[in-house]
């Protein structure tokens, strides 16, 4: 391994010689492990009496024994070449020093729409991507990836926008829905049209529906959905009622809505005749 002043920037030919290294090991790795498999089946055999299969087995690859030995003495001498952990730590602190740049790259590569600045992004207006170095993981809508690679985290974050925006939404079928549960609400609580009702309560009766007609539904997909009604300016019933929303004191008293150039918590929705229908 090669061996740097730690007050200046490694030099891409240092670089590639710890990545060749790395592949080096990584290869006789592979090779190894084939190796023993064969080994481990004729020593098997072996052991189970089956002399004949041992012999056959002997045959299909001369001389395990030292083959296998060279390969351990080769790997033994890349290891301690390479020290790997020492390796790894210098490398992905070499990956840190530009890391929130070659992620915005990546997003803008992929044309992803984003907003908000390092080390929280929100995508497209709905897709919350938050990366946290120190504790080494990446946090795309509440979820951790198991990835700080930003190539693989763009990945993460398409199945996402996928599963929000599928293309079965109908926005007059959702609406319908929303009317519909805003007015088992206001009839529970006795209010009146116009008055404004728990978004949760409302979302609630929606679910069971949408999970009635199939399908798992989240409260992810219920904003996604909520996000696709009002970006499309469908927000007004064929009766001419138009829904309307009210915000949240915080993030406990409601759901997390996109919205295009930034989102809010939602407490409440309701629907009310436009004023030039009165």
């Amino acid at each position: 391994m090669v061996q740097e002043d730690k007050t200046r920037q490694p030099t891409r030919k240092e670089v590639v010689n710890d990545d060749d290294e790395i592949k080096r090991t990584l290869a006789l790795l592979g090779k190894l492990k084939k190796q023993a498999e064969q080994y481990t089946r004729l020593a098997s055999a072996a052991a189970d009496g089956r002399y004949l299969d041992a012999e056959r087995a002997l045959k299909r690859t001369p001389n395990p024994t030292s083959r296998f030995l060279e390969l351990l003495g080769n790997l033994q001498e890349a290891i301690q070449n390479l020290s790997l952990e020492s390796t790894v730590l210098e490398l992905s602190k070499r990956a840190r020093l530009r890391y929130h740049e070659t992620l915005e790259q990546c997003f803008d590569q992929a044309s992803l729409q984003r907003s908000g600045q390092w080390p929280t992004y929100v995508i497209s207006d709905t897709v919350r991507v938050h990366i946290d170095l120190d504790r080494v993981e990446a946090i795309v809508d509440g979820k951790k990836v198991g990835t700080l690679e930003p190539g693989r985290i763009i990945e993460q974050v398409k199945v996402r926008l996928k599963e929000l925006f599928n293309v079965s939404f109908d926005p007059e079928v959702f609406l319908s829905l929303l009317r519909s549960g805003y007015d088992k609400v206001a009839e529970k609580y006795g209010q009146t049209l116009g008055g404004y009702v728990d978004l949760r309560e409302v979302f609630a009766i929606v679910r069971t529906e949408m999970e009635h007609r199939g399908g798992r539904y989240p409260e992810s997909k219920f904003a996604a959905d909520l996000y696709q009604l009002c970006s499309k300016g469908m927000t007004t019933t064929p009766d001419r009622l138009r829904l309307e929303f009210s915000p949240a004191q915080n993030a406990a008293g409601g759901l997390y809505i996109p919205a295009q150039g930034g989102g809010n918590y939602i407490a409440s929705l309701r629907f009310v005749r436009k004023q030039n229908d009165v």
